[in-house]
């Protein structure tokens, strides 16, 4: 007998820990891999024969394939299995990085880039949207904060490490070390994740009450979650952050090197301040429950916006290059956190299809970023690119003001007495 929506907190809270265990880990192995290949860039060009802007491809082209396979792999979520769905994608996540290490050419290295972006497109959105089926909303950015803790982990220890490993023994030996750790994550996510967890079933109502009528289709597709109201917006609005911030973030590795003249070791260590920044702020998501995951999101987008405009010209400056990376950690985590929190709650009965829209936008941010910032970065330079960047940054949190999207729990909230 499926469960009402209202009765899904759901899980004891020993399982639900060993699942959000289960969840960190999964995006750990998958943070740390994607975001490696910044203070790897230098080193790959090089050992392939390839310019900074087309080693950059790869990172382009991880983008697009997580964009692409997004919105069947939120599809296959809910019509099948979260579980199955998540554990699926960490194996091909694996199976990719194993193939990138192993790439002679960068076309292989594209080519095993892609494969990678197949297996995030399927195990992101699912992840994100179990969180959304088993925790009620007033709670959920506390849950969705650990969850999101998994990129601050991979800042913190993934990247700084396979920056090492790079700097010691090598760009592919730092990729293989990835492939382990994503194989490793999966058989982690097929013990501790409840089997029980799944999609929605099919012919259940999708939409929110309007004129008194609710919007029901047989199976929640693409077009459906797309009309439930908000969603564009707030899919707009993350697309524009994603490019802002992986249009920065793509290159920084290569203007801490330049800049302070030191190798990929150095260069992650740097980045490892963005992760502590991100950590702070994800295991402090209670605190977005407090205040409003509107205005914490916001908040994270004017953030990034003053940081993204000063970092480039604070080369010179490495504690307070170091601080300012810091704190781009705390706002773009305090984004990622809210973002994930108010989009799981747009729609229940198309949760995974809205999520893994959300991925979608996400990774077209990565890959635009990427694709638009490398020959800025290669002619006028980083100062350019992070005013590009913080403008593209300022304008969601227009857009996001501009006609708020109100959070259907909170909005219920405040009509209650004392609310």
């Amino acid at each position: 007998m499926e469960r009402p929506a209202a009765d899904a907190a759901r899980l004891d809270p020993r399982a639900l820990a060993g699942a959000t265990v289960a969840l960190l880990v999964g995006i750990f192995a998958v943070g740390s891999e994607a975001l490696v290949i910044s203070p790897l860039l230098a080193d790959i060009a090089r050992d392939l024969g390839v310019g900074i802007e087309g080693a950059g491809l790869s990172v382009s082209m991880y983008g697009l394939a997580v964009a692409l396979m997004a919105p069947a792999g939120g599809l296959l979520s809910d019509r099948v299995s979260r579980r199955g769905t998540l554990l699926l994608g960490l194996a091909v996540f694996a199976v990719g990085g194993a193939l990138c290490a192993a790439s002679p050419t960068l076309a292989v290295l594209v080519a095993g880039r892609a494969v990678c972006g197949v297996g995030a497109g399927m195990f992101l959105p699912a992840a994100y949207a179990w969180v959304g089926d088993e925790v009620p909303y007033e709670q959920r950015a506390r849950v969705m904060g650990r969850v999101v803790f998994g990129w601050a982990l991979a800042l913190v220890a993934g990247v700084p490490v396979g920056a090492l490993i790079g700097e010691v023994a090598g760009w592919r030996e730092a990729l293989v070390v990835m492939a382990v750790l994503a194989g490793a994550a999966a058989l982690a996510a097929a013990r501790l994740l409840p089997a029980s967890s799944g999609g929605s079933p099919p012919a259940r109502p999708i939409g929110r009450e309007r004129d008194g009528q609710l919007a029901t289709a047989p199976r929640a597709g693409i077009g459906a979650a797309l009309r439930v109201p908000g969603v564009p917006r707030l899919l707009a609005v993350n697309l524009l952050d994603m490019f802002a911030f992986y249009g920065v973030y793509t290159y920084l590795g290569s203007f801490l090197r330049d800049e302070l003249d030191v190798g990929s070791g150095v260069a992650g260590a740097i980045i490892l301040l963005y992760g502590l920044g991100v950590a702070a702020i994800s295991l402090n998501g209670g605190l977005l429950d407090r205040v409003g995951k509107p205005r914490a999101l916001v908040a994270g987008l004017l953030g990034n916006t003053a940081v993204m405009v000063a970092l480039p010209w604070l080369g010179g400056q490495p504690v307070a290059l170091g601080a300012v990376v810091a704190i781009l950690g705390v706002t773009q985590g305090g984004f990622l956190t809210a973002m994930a929190t108010v989009t799981t709650q747009a729609s229940e009965e198309a949760r995974g299809t809205v999520v893994a829209l959300m991925s979608c936008t996400t990774y077209i941010g990565v890959s635009a970023g990427a694709a638009v910032m490398g020959p800025i970065f290669d002619g006028p330079g980083f100062g350019v690119v992070g005013a590009i960047c913080a403008a593209a940054a300022l304008l969601g949190a227009a857009v996001f003001r501009l006609r708020r999207v109100v959070e259907p729990a909170e909005a219920a909230a405040a009509t209650e007495p004392g609310g």
